[in-house]
């Protein structure tokens, strides 16, 4: 939750790689979702001429990169095509992905922030001191 919840002034060094971190934490989930549900490993993604397996490992790699290296690298622009392309092999929409979410209240609502806030309000950096 924190790698999707954090902030990329939350590290002002190099913001580029926390919005990095979070596709990249999108596209896994995404894939673990999928493999888990449908057995498939969304191996006909192509973005760039190279697949979601090949996009997540050179991603990974960034790790330590600086900012520049991190923007130049398109890894951004990549997960983020990856993370919104459609789902196709999905005919109903399998749980517990079905029903609304429900807040800490109770309360049937939107996605739930609550993590999100936590990690924006801790400025937590995914990463940051070991990768």
């Amino acid at each position: 939750m924190e790698a999707l919840g954090t902030i990329p002034s939350a590290f002002p060094s190099n913001p580029p790689y926390q919005a990095m971190q979070r596709q990249l934490a999108a596209a896994k989930l995404n894939l673990s979702a999928t493999a888990a549900t449908l057995g498939a490993d969304c191996s006909d993604f192509q973005y760039g001429g190279k697949g979601i397996a090949q996009t997540v490992a050179e991603c990974e790699a960034l790790c330590s990169a600086s900012r520049s290296a991190n923007t130049a690298s398109g890894c951004i622009e990549a997960l983020d095509a990856f993370n919104n392309s459609p789902d196709t092999g999905f005919t109903v929409t399998p749980a517990p992905f079905d029903r609304p979410s429900v807040d800490d209240h109770g309360q049937v609502s939107g996605a739930d922030p609550s993590s999100f806030t936590a990690a924006q309000r801790n400025n937590a950096v995914v990463g940051k001191n070991q990768c």
